[in-house]
């Protein structure tokens, strides 16, 4: 039976050092950048579509002189195609970033290693 070695550094990907996530590399301090920074980009671009008809919608009411802070004109009929409008642009966006997103058909993912004692990340190979 063998003893239990120690954890490498660097094998977990993106470790949290003080609230910042580390890049891979060998520079330790130079390769920081704030936790999270990954997820904007989704998550503005789902809250930009779902609240994308709301805005077209209180954008028509102003255009037509309406009124668009009169809250008959948000009744709930119309609230309601609003968000389903918006659901189902989420949802398509949603199947179209699965679709033509990520790694690239009959790709094979090569886990991070070490070879010849160096830390090599994981990466997509063709």
């Amino acid at each position: 039976m063998t003893a239990a070695s120690p954890p490498m550094l660097g094998t977990i990907p993106g470790p949290l050092v003080g609230g910042l996530r580390r890049k891979p590399g060998n520079d330790r301090k130079a390769g920081l950048r704030p936790a999270g920074i990954a997820m904007i980009r989704p998550l503005l671009t789902e809250s930009v579509l779902f609240l994308a008809p709301f805005a077209a919608y209180a954008l028509f009411l102003w255009a037509t002189r309406a009124g668009a802070l009169d809250p008959a004109s948000w009744s709930l009929p119309v609230l309601g195609w609003l968000t389903a409008v918006a659901l189902v642009l989420m949802i398509g966006s949603f199947i179209l970033i699965a679709q033509f997103a990520g790694a690239p058909p009959r790709s094979t993912y090569v886990p991070a290693h070490i070879e010849n004692g160096k830390f090599v990340p994981g990466a997509l190979k063709q």
